[in-house]
């Protein structure tokens, strides 16, 4: 009897326990947040985060320390980031995104307004899954 009411309340424990933790994805608001290098998750193409804002992104890592990189420009304000550069594939105009940290500790952006395509398969990691793993 009392093996039975400990069971039910080891049971009942790891049941509330489990409810604790969020899967739900966390709202990037600090550029801090994301500072640091990042691989497309499943695909190749990385980028490196600076603190001024500037991003970075090449095939691989090695190329953004040899110097072979894009460069784009992230700014945060009322939420969202506003990403300038490519001017070569966009024009003047800027891209709205959000960004997420996700569970698995990944990154994705969401696009809100972008109508340069090129700029979004930038963001987007070029891939299905649209994350970007942090590399340590």
């Amino acid at each position: 009897m009392i093996r039975t009411r400990l069971n039910f309340l080891f049971a009942f424990a790891i049941l509330v326990l489990s409810g604790c933790g969020s899967n739900d994805p966390v709202p990037v608001t600090e550029l801090s947040e994301i500072v640091g290098s990042w691989k497309g998750a499943g695909q190749v193409i990385a980028m490196k985060i600076l603190p001024d804002g500037s991003f970075l992104q090449a095939l691989t890592l090695s190329e953004i320390e040899e110097g072979e990189y894009e460069e784009l420009d992230f700014v945060f304000e009322d939420g969202q980031i506003i990403v300038v550069g490519l001017e070569s594939y966009c024009g003047e105009e800027d891209g709205v995104y959000q960004a997420q940290l996700l569970s698995s500790g990944n990154l994705e952006f969401i696009v809100v307004d972008d109508d340069c395509t090129h700029r979004i398969g930038h963001l987007l990691a070029e891939s299905v899954e649209n994350e970007w793993a942090r590399v340590e």
